[in-house]
């Protein structure tokens, strides 16, 4: 037995690490193009590319190698059926069910990781990139042009009458206090921006500050005045992973629901898939025609598809109804092809 599994998995492993480099490089496009998407109105340099790549890596992971197993298991004993190996195997008393159990640990393995990079993981790094998103959208709300009118600090109408290297001149500044007549105005002859901690800082340097409140006029000159953008960023809140999936039962986070019902079942798929690996894979290739690239296709988005459909629905039918009756079909067809034969 042991000799059985190192000789199947040894032609696996290679069929299934070729696969899985393929998988990978086509969903790093399908995320890199979304990155773009995401990002085409902001101004990212390649180092932040490759950061929110990187921040992506552990999802690419996920979706690529529940099916790079699923495919090339599938592939790998339809090889060795088409080379009569599995005949051979048959011949000396080995039994479907044995073989099944060999692929069998390397799904509980995989499935394991998935788990614990889809619940562990990816909820992080999907926070991450949350973050660092929306500080660029606040980093390009904030860049600040010469000589341009409908620009903004915070709560102030902003007016800039000329810039170098980050440093403006004949600087104007106006807002308009809500539901009050009062009116405030700043003149600066030189204005200076930083961002620490994420909050964009404004410091003015020699100018005045007019205030307008009904008939009273108040007027106060300034040699450095400092000025914090607390209105336009939000300070992210990060949690944990317990605080993070604590809000399944939410209604205002129906996305978290989905995503964990959605994380579990594709994590699952490798060991969902043991009984419908060994129908597609072990074939006689005298009666049967090699149609295995088609049914693998068809499974994979069959599968899928009706476990994103009831991602909205109760846990019952996603977590139990669901892996049962796909365990119970793909079983029926692995029973009346395989071992009624084999």
């Amino acid at each position: 037995m042991n000799r059985l599994q190192r000789y199947i998995l040894s032609s696996y492993s290679t069929l299934f690490f070729q696969l899985f480099i393929i998988l990978y490089a086509i969903t790093s496009i399908i995320f890199l193009v979304k990155i773009a998407t995401d990002t085409s109105l902001l101004k990212i340099t390649f180092l932040d590319l490759g950061f929110l790549y990187l921040l992506q890596t552990p999802l690419i992971i996920f979706f690529a190698a529940p099916i790079s197993f699923f495919a090339s298991a599938t592939i790998n004993l339809v090889r060795l059926s088409l080379d009569s190996e599995l005949v051979v195997f048959f011949s000396f008393g080995i039994s479907p069910n044995q073989i099944a159990k060999i692929y069998l640990k390397v799904a509980l393995l995989i499935s394991i990781s998935m788990l614990v990079l889809s619940i562990g993981a990816i909820p992080i790094t999907q926070q991450l990139m949350y973050e660092f998103i929306n500080i660029k959208k606040y980093e390009a709300k904030l860049n600040v042009k010469s000589t341009e009118f409908g620009q903004s600090f915070g709560e102030w109408l902003l007016f800039v009458n000329s810039s170098k290297n980050n440093i403006y001149s004949d600087v104007v500044m106006m807002s308009i206090k809500q539901n009050t007549d009062q009116v405030k105005f700043i003149i600066s002859d030189s204005t200076q921006i930083a961002k620490t901690d994420n909050i964009f800082k404004m410091k003015l340097k020699n100018g005045e500050v007019n205030i307008i409140d009904k008939d009273v006029i108040t007027l106060v000159n300034y040699k450095e005045l400092h000025l914090n953008d607390i209105y336009n960023y939000q300070r992210f809140s990060f949690l944990d992973i317990t605080h993070y999936w604590q809000r399944y039962d939410n209604k205002n986070y129906t996305h978290i629901r989905k995503d964990l019902l959605n994380y579990i079942l594709i994590s699952i798929f490798p060991i969902l898939g043991i009984f419908l690996i060994m129908t597609l894979g072990v074939i006689n290739p005298r009666l049967n025609k090699n149609n295995t690239n088609i049914y693998l296709f068809i499974s994979v988005i069959v599968y899928f598809s009706l476990g994103n459909s009831l991602s909205f629905s109760s846990l019952s039918t996603n977590l139990i109804m669901f892996p049962f009756g796909w365990a119970l079909i793909t079983y029926y067809f692995y029973r009346k092809k395989i071992l009624k034969v084999f």
